[in-house]
């Protein structure tokens, strides 16, 4: 009866999907790659016992890499965050001058602390490709792949943890890889953080559902280590999943055992408190704030879906994640990403309780549900004025918990099934489940546009009698050189990094402008002439219409100014984090400039002595120097209050570790 049931929504959600598709991928996904994949994870269903284990862990690495086979092609996805292959590119020149963990990353913008900002899990975990030497395009795609792999296997066992058998488990992983939304997040948006998430959230939200259950030592321990993962990695990723997890407290009946789900994430705060504090505490120093709450377009209800919207089974129009309610009753109905979440992963999710007949799976469900809810604008146009929520800054971002949480509640639905006693004829319907799941989300395992792969410094132009709404690879045509040899520097406008680490080159703008100081954000963003610029130190100014880059009088990196009179100071050395250079000043003293991006946590010293620090009207460094030649070095540390107060907290964390591991086996011996 209960297999009847699950065969009775598949039917539905399969007739549902292939009813609201309106797909035309320009990258279709391999059918060979898609087929196989499915047959396999159906396959490891079918494994005798002693090889469960090892099936469902074969199978998990499989689907995970089959939903990424797309990025085996030469090139990469066109996607929306193409910016973190310049980060990424600017975080290996980092490792090739010597530091893993770079606190400030010279060759991106004006100098930039972005990993004190944005995740610093998401570079680390790509260190092996780092490592290898791989340009800047393999390195994005070996961290998508990789990704998509391991996000495969935390679903995995996220489910073991939840209790569900290695079979039940392999079929959470299959979810979790081919959930269209996660392979929009990866293959479309193009977003590192929120896709690196997916490799650690899944084992939050299943061991926060175990503990809301009972004491679990396993539990306990992995959410402790996921979680401390998950904070440098995407907060906004958490502070979602804590929201989807309220409804479990009520169904668990887990309000006493709050506190001991509280304690593991606790631990993980403190032991991340190194990172976070210090991003949090020196945030207002960067410009996100004002970008979010000044934005026109970062408007938190504007943002909300409607139901269709998550129920159409379509491809990407345009470039742009999403647009807002308003333009879209103005006539731009259609033009944004797509917000599918799948018909057949979805549907088994909400109705797992009915079919499956097991307890496990209504905190779950309830989590999805409330994802839909919440991503929908209705519920958005509520919310928009509560405490927090604008850090989200879209409410469709709900929909990655929310699929986690669908990918676990399909897991172990379908474990109940399979553990019951019965015929394998009667289990068909889970059977069929993981080649539904790779049907309907395999367009998505394609892409909606494609960069072809260059070399070298290539600039790409709009072909005559194109838009800039088409796919990139028919808009667009390369031009490989386009200054002819000439050195680089600052540059405006480059689309992509050199496809080496040695040319010496920084793209001014483009990457992470939300991490850039306000002073510097207001002065270059209001900009319309591309020679202002130059006061940055941007030498050439590239724009997308023009095969030739427009030459920029640029400011040198760092002058004196002396009675009105702004003159080149001595060549200076540049590391990540440090800065040294010598000074010629002339009589009467001057004031040196650094375009360098003024923050907090730099200092200076002259000659050896420490010499104060100011800020210049567009955010760069600068300090007044005596007549002389002086040896001038600034270095970027942990000198500031809230840094130091992050690694206390971390250090003592560690301390107090074991004291908690002692409570915890205690308490375990006396249960």
């Amino acid at each position: 009866m209960r297999a009847l049931r699950l065969a009775l929504v598949l039917a539905a959600c399969g007739a549902a999907a292939l009813a609201t598709t309106r797909l035309a991928v320009h990258v279709p996904p391999s059918r060979l790659v898609l087929a196989l994949a499915a047959i396999g994870a159906a396959a490891a269903l079918l494994a005798p016992e002693r090889h469960r284990r090892a099936a469902a862990i074969g199978s998990a690495a499989a689907v995970g890499l089959a939903s990424a086979h797309v990025l085996l092609r030469a090139g990469m996805p066109q996607v929306h965050d193409v910016g973190h292959v310049w980060g990424l590119w600017a975080y290996a020149r980092a490792v090739r001058a010597g530091s893993i963990v770079p606190m400030w990353i010279p060759d991106i913008g004006a100098g930039m602390p972005l990993l004190q900002f944005y995740g610093p899990v998401n570079f680390l975990l790509d260190l092996p490709g780092v490592l290898a030497g791989l340009a800047p395009v393999a390195l994005w795609k070996e961290a998508t792949a990789q990704a998509g792999v391991l996000s495969a296997i935390a679903a995995l066992l996220g489910a073991r943890l939840l209790g569900c058998g290695w079979r039940g488990a392999s079929l959470a992983a299959c979810a979790m890889a081919f959930s269209p939304w996660r392979l929009a997040v990866f293959h479309f948006r193009g977003a590192l953080g929120e896709a690196t998430a997916f490799v650690f959230a899944p084992l939050v939200a299943a061991c926060c559902l175990r503990l809301l259950r009972g004491p679990s030592r396993p539990a306990a321990v992995t959410l402790a280590v996921a979680t401390a993962l998950l904070i440098p990695t995407h907060l906004i990723t958490l502070f979602c999943l804590v929201i989807l997890l309220a409804p479990a407290v009520a169904i668990e009946r887990g309000v006493r055992r709050v506190p001991a789900t509280i304690a593991p994430a606790l631990i993980a705060a403190g032991i991340a408190a190194g990172w976070w504090l210090p991003a949090l505490a020196e945030g207002k120093h960067t410009s996100l704030r004002m970008q979010t709450e000044t934005h026109h377009y970062l408007i938190y209800d504007e943002h909300g879906l409607d139901p269709s919207d998550m129920a159409v089974r379509r491809a990407w129009d345009t470039l742009r994640p999403s647009i807002k309610r308003s333009d879209r009753a103005a006539g731009q109905e259609g033009e944004q990403m797509p917000f599918y979440v799948g018909a057949v992963l979805f549907g088994a999710a909400l109705t797992a309780p009915w079919w499956s007949r097991s307890h496990a799976t209504w905190a779950p469900a309830a989590g999805t549900a409330l994802s839909l809810a919440l991503a929908s604008a209705p519920v958005a146009s509520a919310m928009t004025h509560l405490p927090l929520i604008h850090t989200i800054q879209f409410p469709w971002r709900f929909l990655s918990a929310g699929s986690i949480f669908a990918a676990l509640a399909v897991g172990a639905g379908a474990s109940a099934l399979l553990e019951a006693e019965g015929a394998w004829k009667k289990l068909l319907p889970v059977y069929a489940l993981p080649l539904l799941l790779v049907w309907d989300a395999g367009p998505y395992a394609g892409a909606a546009g494609w960069l072809p792969p260059y070399r070298g410094v290539t600039h790409w132009v709009l072909k005559e009698g194109h838009t800039p709404t088409e796919p990139f690879d028919v808009r667009m045509r390369a031009v490989p050189d386009p200054t002819h040899g000439a050195p680089l520097g600052r540059v405006c406008g480059l689309d992509l990094p050199p496809a080496d680490r040695t040319t010496d080159v920084a793209n001014f703008w483009l990457p992470y402008p939300e991490w850039t100081t306000p002073a510097f954000y207001r002065g270059f963003l209001a900009s319309q002439d591309p020679r202002d610029f130059g006061e940055g130190g941007v030498s050439w100014y590239f724009f997308p219409r023009r095969e030739a880059p427009v030459p920029i009088p640029a400011k040198p990196y760092a002058t004196l100014l002396a009675a009105g009179r702004e003159t080149a100071a001595g060549p200076a050395a540049r590391r990540p984090g440090r800065i040294s250079l010598v000074a010629d000043v002339p009589a009467g003293g001057a004031r040196l400039i650094v375009r360098e991006l003024a923050f907090p946590g730099w200092t200076a010293r002259a000659d050896g002595r420490r010499v104060p620090l100011d800020t210049t009207p567009l955010g760069f460094l600068s300090l007044v120097l005596p007549a002389g030649r002086h040896e001038v070095s600034l270095a970027y540390g942990r000198g500031t209050p809230a840094r130091r107060a992050g690694v206390l907290v971390t250090s003592l964390t560690f301390l107090g570790l074991p004291l908690y591991v002692f409570r915890v086996r205690s308490s375990s011996r006396r249960g």
